[in-house]
């Protein structure tokens, strides 16, 4: 399994890219800005959280990549 650091590079040569970066917004769409109704069951409020936050740790690795420097060998 690739440690943190090799991921957080991989996330950023996947999502700073044109398709990557429009696929990171549709999921921040459908995640983060997604408000469900108030009649919302606590099964879908507890789904949509767990989507946040599995977006969130997505946005991390990507901010985590932005602020390190390249690897050897790229």
């Amino acid at each position: 399994m690739a440690d943190h650091a090799e991921l957080a590079r991989i996330a950023v040569q996947l999502f700073k890219s044109h398709p990557g970066s429009v696929l990171f917004e549709h999921l921040r769409a459908r995640t983060v800005d997604h408000q469900l109704p108030a009649s919302a069951t606590e099964a879908e409020l507890r789904d949509l959280e767990g989507q946040r936050r599995n977006f969130r740790y997505i946005e991390n690795l990507v901010r985590s990549g932005s602020t390190q420097p390249p690897s050897p060998e790229e």
